[in-house]
C-alpha cells in the first residue's frame, strides 16, 4: 500500500514496476489512508484503510469484491491470516482485534 498517496502499486517480485491503482476517496475502489494489506489462500488481497473505516477485498488483478463488515470499523490497521484461512484484523480505536471465519 502507498499510505501518502491513497493507493496500491503492484511490483514483481524483483521490484519491476507493474501498476497502480485507487485514489483518495470513500467510493468502492478508493482509499483513505490505506495501511494494511495481505493475501488468501485464493491470490485475492485485503486493504486496510485506518481513516476509511474500512477493509475492501479485490481479486488477483485487483478488481474489487466488495467490503468485510462495512461500517464496523474504527482505524483498521494490520492484516492477518492463520492457517484455517481466518482473517484477523486490528479494530485499532475500538481497541480489539477481529476474527473473521472464511465460509465453507
Amino acid at each position: 500500500v502507498d499510505r501518502g498517496n491513497n493507493r496500491v502499486q503492484r511490483f514483481t517480485r524483483e521490484g519491476e514496476f507493474l501498476n497502480v491503482f485507487g485514489e483518495f476517496g470513500d467510493a468502492p475502489g478508493q482509499f483513505q489512508t490505506p495501511t494494511g494489506i495481505n493475501f488468501d489462500s485464493s491470490g485475492n488481497f485485503i486493504v486496510s484503510e485506518f481513516q476509511g473505516n474500512r477493509l475492501q477485498v479485490f481479486t488477483p488483478d485487483g478488481q474489487l469484491i466488495g467490503e468485510i463488515a462495512p461500517g464496523t470499523f474504527m482505524g483498521p490497521h494490520g492484516l492477518d491470516f492463520d492457517s484455517t484461512g481466518a482473517l484477523y484484523a486490528t479494530d485499532t480505536i475500538n481497541n480489539r482485534i477481529r476474527k473473521f471465519v472464511p465460509a465453507e
